[in-house]
C-alpha cells in the first residue's frame, strides 16, 4: 500500500484484508508494507498497535531508489481506495513493475484494470470480497506470471514519459 495516508484511500480496509488472508494462509509469511505519510499516519500506527497486527512495515514517504526497491520487493498492489481520484500513480507504478493490482471500481481504475486479466477490482468495501483475489494469485502461479508480464507491457506502452509525450503530441496535432 503506497499513498498519502488520508481518509478513503482504503488503508483500514487493507488491514482487514491483510489479517484475513494471513489467517487463511497461515503457512505463508506475509508482510504488509505501508509507504506514505499524511494526516492519518499516527492514527494508523496506533490502530496497528492496538489490534496487535504483526508484520506491518511502515516505510514513510518513499521516492527514487527507495520507491524502486519497495516495488521490486513487493508481490501485489493492494489499494482498495474510495478516494475521488483519477488514476492513482501507485497503480501505474505497480503495473510498470509487473505487480498484479487489487483495487476497487473507482474513478479511472476500471479503464486499466480488468478482472482476471491484469488484476482484480470490485465495487465492494467488504474485506471478504478481496480474499479470493489474493488467494487466486497465491495458488495460480501461471496466472500471476501472466498478469505480471501484461501489466509491465501495458505500462511500458502507455505510461512511461516517452509514450505519454507521444500521445499528447498526437492529441495536439489532431485537434
Amino acid at each position: 500500500f503506497m499513498s498519502r495516508l488520508v481518509k478513503n484511500k482504503g488503508l483500514f480496509l487493507a488491514f482487514e484484508i491483510f489479517l484475513k488472508i494471513k489467517k487463511i494462509h497461515e503457512d505463508l509469511n506475509f508482510e504488509f508494507i505501508v509507504a506514505g505519510d499524511g494526516p492519518l499516519l499516527e492514527e494508523v500506527k496506533l490502530y496497528v498497535k492496538d489490534k496487535n497486527i504483526k508484520n506491518v512495515i511502515f516505510k514513510g514517504y518513499v521516492e527514487n531508489y527507495d520507491k524502486h526497491d519497495l516495488l521490486v520487493s513487493s508481490d501485489i498492489v493492494l489499494f482498495p481506495t474510495r478516494y475521488g481520484e483519477g488514476l492513482p500513480n501507485f497503480i501505474l507504478e505497480g503495473m510498470l513493475y509487473g505487480l498484479p493490482i487489487i483495487s476497487r471500481i473507482n474513478s479511472a481504475i476500471p479503464e486499466w484494470i480488468i478482472n482476471n486479466k491484469n488484476g482484480f477490482i470490485t465495487k465492494s468495501v467488504d474485506a471478504d470480497d478481496f480474499i479470493p483475489f489474493i488467494s487466486k494469485l497465491i495458488s495460480n502461479k501461471p496466472l500471476y506470471k501472466k498478469i505480471s508480464i501484461l501489466n509491465h507491457k501495458i505500462a511500458i506502452e502507455n505510461f512511461i514519459p516517452k509514450m505519454v509525450k507521444k500521445r499528447l503530441i498526437n492529441i495536439y496535432n489532431n485537434s
